[in-house]
């Protein structure tokens, strides 16, 4: 379905089937212009769903709103190992509710939340988050400026945890010392 501009009502006719399919394994939705009416109906859908394992939302429109959806959705679903929302505008916002819903996730492995403008503060939150997680393995974000307070967070975070083996940041502004620290905890795991 990527690119195929679905909007919010496509997407929202395709979730009430979602909810009773148990085949689909995997849905990329990527440049659809889904926004937050669409993410909710996703959301709803994923509560019920606990066969669809990987949901592609990158470069879309879904705000706040539905990222504070998908969040809820992720406390109770029990078999999504993979979430794409690169390139939307979850804001910081968005993003720590996304991250912080995996504290009582224990099926994600891979998130994606790359070019939300995140800002430093949430890199710090996000790395608070990260550390309680037992199941993510991988946590990609390209396209956002890394500070040296959000890199100490995310080294920290890194290192605390056993399972986390895929940090991927693009753009750190973040000084030289601390940047040889991190690639220093990766050649040691």
């Amino acid at each position: 379905f990527a690119g195929v501009n679905l909007g919010d009502e496509g997407m929202i006719t395709l979730c009430k089937c979602l909810k009773q399919n148990r085949s689909v394994l995997e849905l990329n939705f990527r440049c659809n212009h889904v926004g937050d009416q669409g993410a909710v109906a996703l959301s709803d859908a994923l509560k019920f769903n606990q066969t669809l394992t990987t949901v592609y939302l990158g470069w879309n429109m879904v705000e706040v709103r539905g990222a504070a959806a998908l969040a809820e959705a992720l406390k109770v679903n029990k078999s999504l190992e993979t979430l794409e929302l690169q390139d939307n505008k979850l804001g910081q916002q968005g993003v720590c509710a996304i991250v912080h819903s995996l504290e009582f996730n224990s099926k994600l492995k891979s998130l994606d939340v790359g070019g939300n403008s995140i800002g430093e503060e949430g890199f710090v939150s996000i790395a608070e988050a990260l550390k309680k997680n037992r199941t993510l393995t991988q946590f990609h974000n390209y396209g956002e400026e890394v500070g040296d307070e959000g890199l100490i967070a995310l080294t920290d975070a890194f290192e605390c945890s056993s399972n986390l083996k895929s940090i991927s940041i693009k753009y750190s502004t973040c000084s030289d010392h601390l940047r040889d620290r991190f690639i220093q905890i990766l050649e040691h795991r």
